[in-house]
């Protein structure tokens, strides 16, 4: 059972909807986390195990890629890569080493995880520590708006961001008093890499809007749209 989706009232709460339904940071993760094809990490008496769950009627087969990222110097590596299947509605153990044996450095080195098959691609992360002991340097982020149009009365924004070192918590917002919600948000975004996030802004059409960049690690950056 799910506890709780929405908010009665506007207040500080659990919820993952706030109550005008924008939605909080929680649904997102919430979201992946129920997707039909998820690769799970966890690190369980100090050996990793990655685990492929496969909640549809059909066999997953396709590659996984164990990236160990340096968060300081923004280095990639890929530490492991290897072909895998889980059969219909099953989650299957793909993975498991001593979690030292990948990472050099516990609070400088973020585990990211992504699964590729015919139709798709789930990807996951695992701080080797604390989320407070890790460190997160600052970066910088580029937003850029390749296409904004009216739906209804919604507009609908799709907007590429990128980071020029590892972006934690990576969401775009407008700064306007609209209801936003994306197909993506609250993400991890690799050094160099760039990520396509497609926005939904409700009551918006025919409207200026800002649309906002942001990360645990950055600051904001902003791109208009006029009409």
């Amino acid at each position: 059972m799910y506890w709780s989706l929405n908010a009665p009232w506007p207040n500080a709460c659990w919820e993952t909807l706030d109550y005008y339904g924008r939605p909080k940071m929680g649904f997102y993760y919430a979201k992946r986390a129920c997707a039909p094809v998820l690769v799970s990490p966890l690190v369980r008496d100090g050996k990793l195990e990655v685990w492929l769950v496969n909640d549809t009627l059909s066999i997953v087969s396709g590659v996984l890629e164990v990236l160990v990222i340096n968060v300081v110097s923004g280095e990639k590596k890929v530490a492991r890569k290897l072909e895998v299947t889980a059969k219909e509605n099953k989650s299957v153990l793909v993975l498991e080493e001593p979690l030292e044996k990948l990472v050099e450095d516990p609070v400088r080195n973020v585990l990211f995880f992504r699964f590729s098959w015919d139709v798709g691609e789930s990807t996951n992360f695992l701080l080797p520590s604390k989320h407070r002991d890790m460190v997160f340097p600052a970066t910088s982020l580029s937003l850029k708006i390749l296409e904004a149009k009216d739906e209804g009365t919604d507009k609908i924004v799709l907007a590429e961001v990128a980071s020029e070192g590892y972006g934690h918590i990576v969401f775009l917002d407008v700064a306007e008093d609209y209801v936003n919600i994306a197909d993506d948000n609250f993400f991890e975004l690799l050094p160099g890499e760039t990520k396509r996030v497609k926005l939904r802004v409700r009551g918006a059409a025919g409207k200026p809007l800002t649309i906002i960049a942001r990360a645990a690690n950055s600051e904001s950056v902003k791109q208009s749209i006029n009409v």
